[in-house]
C-alpha cells in the first residue's frame, strides 16, 4: 500500500478529535471521538470522574489534538511562498491548547494557542493508524516544548525524535 492509502485508512479509521492531557511527566488520553461535541462531553464526563474535587483542575491546561487532512487553502499558500514550506505532509495533526475554568463549580474550556504537526511520508509509509501511544506523545511534547524552531515544519517523526 501506498503512504496516500495510508494516509485514507487513517482518516477513516481513527478519531477526529482527542483530548490528552499532561501531568508531571505523564500524558493520558481523556476523551477521542469523530464529533466534536461528543469528544467534548466526554471529556467532562472523565474529568468529573477522575478528579473529586473539581477545584483543582481549575487552570489545567488539556490539548485537543484533531487529525485531518491538509486542506486546499493550505496547499495554495505552500505554492505560492517563494522561500518558505509550509506543509510537512499529506495529513496534519492541529494541537488546540484548552485551559479549564472553574466559576460557580462548573467547568469552561477556554482556546489558548494552536500549534501543528504534520504526519508525513515516512510515518505513514509504515502506519495505518495512529496509535493512543504516539498521541500521548506529542500530546506531551508539545507541552515540553522538546519541538518546534523558528521557520520548522514539524512532522510527526520529529516531534517523536525529539523525546527520544
Amino acid at each position: 500500500m501506498s503512504y496516500l492509502d495510508n494516509a485514507k485508512m487513517i482518516l477513516k479509521n481513527q478519531e477526529k478529535y482527542n483530548y490528552v492531557i499532561v501531568y508531571k511527566r505523564k500524558a493520558g488520553l481523556l476523551s477521542k471521538s469523530n464529533s466534536k461535541n461528543q469528544a467534548k462531553i466526554e471529556l467532562v464526563n472523565r474529568l468529573n470522574e477522575k478528579c473529586k474535587n473539581p477545584l483543582k483542575l481549575d487552570n489545567a491546561i488539556v490539548l485537543r489534538l484533531k487529525i485531518r487532512k491538509v486542506t486546499s487553502k493550505e496547499k495554495k499558500d505552500h505554492r505560492e511562498s517563494n522561500f518558505l514550506s509550509l506543509i510537512g505532509g499529506t495529513l496534519v495533526i492541529i494541537i488546540e491548547e484548552i485551559k479549564i475554568k472553574i466559576t460557580n463549580l462548573k467547568l469552561k474550556l477556554i482556546k489558548q494557542s494552536k500549534s501543528r504537526v504534520f504526519i508525513n511520508k515516512s510515518f505513514l509509509k509504515n502506519n495505518t493508524y495512529i496509535d493512543e501511544s504516539i498521541l500521548k506523545k506529542i500530546g506531551y511534547a508539545y507541552q515540553r516544548r522538546t519541538y518546534g524552531h523558528l521557520f520548522s515544519i514539524d512532522t510527526i517523526t520529529s516531534v517523536l525524535k525529539s523525546l527520544k
